[in-house]
């Protein structure tokens, strides 16, 4: 195992990946892992009603696990709590799906081990203690194939059990440079002489089975190091009624580090149709390429927070500090004349984020409240951004676009 590699899993330890989460019942604790905005997957016997132990003796003496379909749990990470509910079982394994209450996006699971692994690989859960929650990390060693059921992966057994509480959550170990997914730690206790995980396998069968989600590789090494966090390097939210898709980016200032903040910013600025969604006003056929605008940043806001609210999540403007992250590496455009700005003006940068031509102006608000006004520099100086004062931005057509933060992170 890399240096790199065995720094990540102790920065674990003091920051949680946010794909990790913390289950609930009446009757016992575990842990779990987030695989998109709605869902968490986690062993059959944290959620069973009847608690881990009779989930086993009712497994041997039935030769099936019990059926846990619409039990609930509790699911935490941090700040942010929503109820759980079971929509599927594994058919044969100690395996659960649920769906959250209250959708958390913006966070992906790491990509599953291509092929079975052997030698180290770490285990990793969440335990709660009083008001905080613990990150727990257990080395183990793979020295044995799984064992199957025709061609699904049930089983691999390893030496030392998982401390309590670690049903649940993860195991994760290095191929090819980067840490992945193996499987979901299943048995063993504190003082249990062995444990085990399902493999991956049969995880993400289960996942493809009931959601028809498909993991692709990440196309750069900076999406390694935020899918390690477990943040998903690109988001987009869709809505059908109405039509609706808004692109967003992962950014932060240090992608590889564990504590830096990471948030979410759209790829290009709100369209004058969708900001006249939420109100139902009148759409224009225009409306569809011309980006929206609006001479006081509070206008701006109401506009952004509705649009969350078709999607159910909070929305805000971006902070100046997320705005020149985001238009760093801008491309030179053509400033705009003799009429109106059209969403094609805005040309994107190596992120992919368009970056509005020059002479028009985004708005941004600082997390002290305090409202900013921005142009592009065109100079190509250290920073993109070049301040306009509030009382000149709406001569400058000033335009907006949306951010979010992920919640428990």
């Amino acid at each position: 195992m890399s240096a790199d590699i065995g720094r990540i899993f102790e920065d674990w330890r003091q920051h949680a990946p946010a794909f990790l989460v913390h289950i609930q019942t009446p009757v016992a604790t575990g842990s779990g892992i987030q695989i998109d905005a709605h869902h968490v997957v986690t062993c059959l016997h944290v959620v069973c009603r009847d608690g881990p132990n009779a989930t086993y003796e009712y497994k041997d003496r039935n030769g099936q696990f019990p059926n846990v379909i619409h039990e609930v749990a509790t699911i935490r990470c941090g700040r942010f709590a929503s109820q759980g509910t079971v929509i599927a079982q594994h058919e044969f394994l100690d395996l659960a799906l649920m769906r959250l209450a209250n959708p958390r996006p913006g966070v992906a699971p790491l990509l599953p081990a291509e092929v079975d692994l052997c030698g180290r690989a770490c285990m990793i859960g969440m335990k709660r203690m009083a008001e905080r929650f613990d990150v727990l990390l257990h080395p183990i060693e793979i020295e044995m194939p799984a064992s199957s059921q025709g061609t699904v992966p049930t089983q691999v057994k390893h030496a030392y059990g998982a401390l309590e509480g670690m049903s649940g959550g993860g195991v994760f170990a290095e191929q090819g440079g980067a840490i992945r997914f193996v499987g979901i730690s299943s048995i063993g206790g504190e003082f249990a002489s062995f444990g085990s995980y399902i493999p991956a396998g049969a995880v993400f069968g289960l996942i493809r089975q009931e959601l028809g989600i498909q993991h692709v590789s990440p196309s750069s090494a900076s999406a390694n190091g935020l899918l390690a966090r477990g943040f998903a390097p690109a988001w987009e939210f869709t809505n059908h009624d109405p039509e609706l898709k808004l692109p967003f980016a992962a950014i932060s200032r240090d992608e590889t580090n564990m504590a830096a903040t990471v948030s979410f910013i759209s790829r290009r600025v709100v369209s004058a149709r969708e900001v006249r969604l939420k109100p139902q006003q009148p759409i224009l056929p225009g409306h569809w390429r011309l980006p929206a605008w609006s001479d006081r940043i509070e206008d701006a806001e109401t506009a952004v927070r509705g649009l969350g609210t078709l999607v159910g999540t909070r929305f805000r403007l971006p902070t100046p500090d997320e705005l020149e992250i985001a238009w760093r590496g801008s491309h030179s455009s053509r400033t705009v004349e003799g009429r109106p700005a059209a969403l094609a003006d805005f040309v994107a940068n190596g992120r992919g984020i368009e970056i509005p031509p020059p002479g028009i102006a985004e708005w941004a608000r600082d997390r002290n409240g305090i409202a900013y006004a921005f142009e592009r520099s065109g100079d190509g100086g250290a920073s993109p951004l070049v301040p306009v004062p509030l009382d000149q931005a709406a001569g400058r057509q000033p335009s907006f676009r949306i951010a979010f933060d992920i919640e428990g992170t």
